[in-house]
């Protein structure tokens, strides 16, 4: 008999790249976003989920998912992956800053 290591535990986060997707097919600013979800127009939270520098908390899912025509299922993505998520918003600006 071998010993194997137990499958780590999925994690359930939000998918900002679903997220962009999602408003370009859409043709929507992150202001007309925010507008449709009630939020100021001005408002830097769509900017800022979709940079990945913060979340939507969970009230939020379902407003984003409204506004965007989609459901909240597809805004969120299972990972087995064991970085946290602070490594994960350093390696998107590092990968966003390379790209220009």
């Amino acid at each position: 008999m071998t010993d194997t290591e137990p499958e780590p535990e999925p994690i359930l986060s939000f998918d900002r790249g679903a997220m962009k997707r999602l408003r370009r097919e859409r043709e929507l600013t992150h202001a007309e976003l925010s507008a449709l979800m009630g939020l100021r127009p001005t408002s830097d939270l769509t900017t800022d989920w979709e940079a990945g520098w913060s979340a939507p908390q969970l009230r939020n899912i379902g407003r984003l998912a409204r506004a965007l025509e989609c459901d909240p299922a597809d805004l969120l993505e299972w990972s087995t992956d064991e970085v946290t998520p602070r490594e994960r918003r350093g390696a998107a600006a590092e990968r966003d800053a390379a790209q220009g």
